[in-house]
């Protein structure tokens, strides 16, 4: 089990967003449904997608599409940059949560929870025993207030099952978090996350690892896993081996016949049989003939 966090991106949000009136903590606000612990033990949370919200790239501070990457066998990381177009000194923010069907139609997607206003981002910053505080020390150069024009970057980040105590429903669930971030009314910031919460796989049942083999999801995630090079080998040892095999099946079939005709030759020997055997092997010899040497 993961026990690292994966949210850093809201909660990156959330610290580098508006200055209002006191710190708070944006996961105070969301309570827990049912048993936290028994929640988190059986699902399991995949983050889809961090990145800028569409058709706002032109913002004072710019999250293009965050990487995804496998970590090992049953967790991985979420690593990016985030990029500031000017100083920014503090920020409002708001956060929107949609519960959706399917994230390939998110425009069917439900209001969950809208219009949390964090607090102050600067003070969350600096306030201790939060449980992201461990995490936004990822960020280089460090997160603090003011923010200058420049670039942070975020390390790879294991990604953690806690945030999933906070969403409800049984079986595979999408969820849409849009935040976004104003000065006065100008828009600054906007990031849209897309999560997925499915039941944990039982470790010891065959159909489950069947299933998981053949869910699109884990295809899709293992897709943006690989690097661009290891495609490349892959897709030259594909065509490798259809060539050698093509060569391999016409090699086989150029040598059938003649191999019958030897045959032949040994069981059957008369005169008859030997010219046939001759018309054969002159007509083999011509058909390899003209498979091997270019026409002239």
């Amino acid at each position: 089990m993961v026990r690292r966090t994966c949210l850093v991106v809201v909660l990156f949000a959330t610290t580098i967003l508006t200055p209002l009136d006191g710190a708070q903590d944006i996961f105070s606000i969301l309570k827990p449904v049912g048993s936290p612990v028994g929640s988190v033990g059986r699902k399991k949370l995949f983050v889809t997608r961090v990145g800028q919200c569409a058709g706002k790239k032109n913002l004072p501070v710019y999250v293009p599409d965050m990487r995804i990457a496998a970590h090992n066998r049953t967790s991985y990381v979420v690593s990016g940059e985030v990029y500031f177009r000017e100083n920014i000194p503090s920020y409002r923010l708001s956060v929107a949560i949609k519960q959706c069907d399917d994230m390939r139609a998110t425009v069917n997607c439900r209001p969950f929870l809208s219009n949390i206003v964090n607090t102050d981002g600067c003070a969350l910053l600096q306030a201790s025993g939060t449980m992201y505080g461990e995490y936004l020390q990822n960020f280089r150069p460090p997160l603090k207030c003011p923010f200058w024009n420049g670039t942070y970057v975020m390390g790879p980040t294991l990604v953690d099952d806690g945030l999933v105590k906070y969403l409800p429903g049984s079986g595979s669930t999408y969820w849409e978090v849009r935040m976004t971030g104003r000065i006065r009314e100008r828009l600054m910031y906007c990031v849209v996350m897309q999560l997925n919460v499915r039941p944990k796989k039982s470790s010891s049942n065959l159909w489950n690892h069947l299933a998981e083999m053949f869910d699109m999801t884990v295809l899709t995630e293992w897709l943006q896993s690989v690097d661009m090079l290891s495609m490349v080998f892959f897709a030259c040892g594909v065509a490798l081996f259809y060539f050698v095999m093509s060569m391999a099946f016409r090699i086989m079939s150029l040598l059938f016949w003649p191999t019958v005709v030897i045959i032949g030759l040994l069981f059957f020997r008369n005169d008859s049989f030997a010219a046939l055997v001759s018309e054969t092997v002159k007509r083999v010899s011509e058909t390899a003939l003209r498979e091997i040497l270019p026409v002239q």
